[in-house]
């Protein structure tokens, strides 16, 4: 297995910035979608509550890229 550094990233992902960013980005989806699993099997009336939040967020960070 081969381990890559962040000056073996940077060309594929351009700026250390953007790579910390998109590691945010994902830690922050992986952390909700596990929220959506146990909310879904514990309180189905919940999912859509936390649907409306998901979407929220994901349209706050697509505009936060684009800046």
């Amino acid at each position: 297995m081969v381990l890559l550094s962040p000056k073996g990233i940077e060309p594929w992902f351009g700026e250390k910035e953007s790579l910390r960013r998109g590691g945010v980005t994902t830690g922050l989806t992986m952390a909700l979608l596990t929220l959506a699993f146990l909310i879904n099997i514990s309180h189905r009336k919940l999912i859509r509550l936390y649907f409306c939040l998901a979407t929220l967020i994901f349209i706050f960070l697509g505009d936060q890229e684009r800046q």
